[in-house]
């Protein structure tokens, strides 16, 4: 593919990429206003996750603290939004917190009792000290259930963890990227991008993802059982 092609198509995606972000925040204030009539949507999983493992998502880089330098690329935003019904979901999901946060959080804990695995924010990141509480609350009442996180919301993380500890059914990967400085200073384990070109953000011995969620969630393996230190490698879509 010759270069002057190649920027066109990156520009196009760009711009597709955007107008997917302005059409879920558009579509999240609309939701807003009959926001009564909504419930928080589960998404039941794609071909990494697998079937087995439920997600609840936002719309990504909007509802991200920390992605100046990683949303140009962002998967989430150039890939599962490219279907209507995703973005749709998304803003619903986005109408309710905002509208009504107690509320998005007690949909999701009534949701999880029936669950073995959840996974938070396929879109979307931790966006506040409250949140990431909020999040730990429903681990807490819900032991039954393994729940996994990924973020770059490394402060939010942190704060907590000074004073706190997690609840063992709950596991989260700080998520590392060029150009953004991690403080990881309780050492949790780390996803890390393998670019097109062969570089990676991660340190000799860490671990390829296999691929899909259910698999290592069913198997007991993978990011579900990783401990601190740990670095798992995912390509950079």
């Amino acid at each position: 593919m010759g270069t002057k092609k190649a920027k066109n198509i990156s520009k196009i995606k760009k711009e597709l990429a955007e107008q997917r972000l302005t059409d879920m925040i558009a579509k999240k204030n609309e939701y807003i206003k009959i926001v009564d009539q909504l419930h928080v949507y589960f998404a039941k999983g794609n071909t990494k996750t697998g079937d087995a493992v439920p997600s609840v998502s936002l719309i990504p880089v909007y509802h991200c603290t920390n992605c100046a330098q990683c949303s140009g690329l962002c998967y989430d935003l150039r890939n599962d939004c490219c279907y209507p019904g995703c973005r749709d979901k998304r803003a619903v999901n986005a109408a309710i917190f905002e509208a009504d946060p107690e509320r998005y959080f007690n949909e999701i804990n009534e949701g999880v009792k029936t669950f073995r695995f959840f996974r938070w924010h396929i879109g979307g990141d931790i966006v506040s000290d409250y949140y990431f509480r909020k999040m730990i609350w429903i681990a807490e009442q819900n032991p039954h259930c393994e729940f996994l996180a990924f973020t770059k919301s490394f402060d939010i993380v942190n704060n907590y963890l000074d004073e706190n500890e997690l609840p063992k059914n709950f596991h989260i990967l700080f998520s590392a990227w060029v150009g953004i400085e991690m403080d990881n200073r309780h050492n949790l384990p780390t996803s890390n991008p393998l670019f097109f070109d062969g570089s990676t953000t991660a340190h000799d011995g860490a671990v390829y993802c296999s691929g899909n969620c259910t698999d290592c969630a069913k198997a007991g393996e993978g990011c579900w059982v990783m401990q601190n230190g740990d670095e798992v490698i995912f390509p950079a879509h």
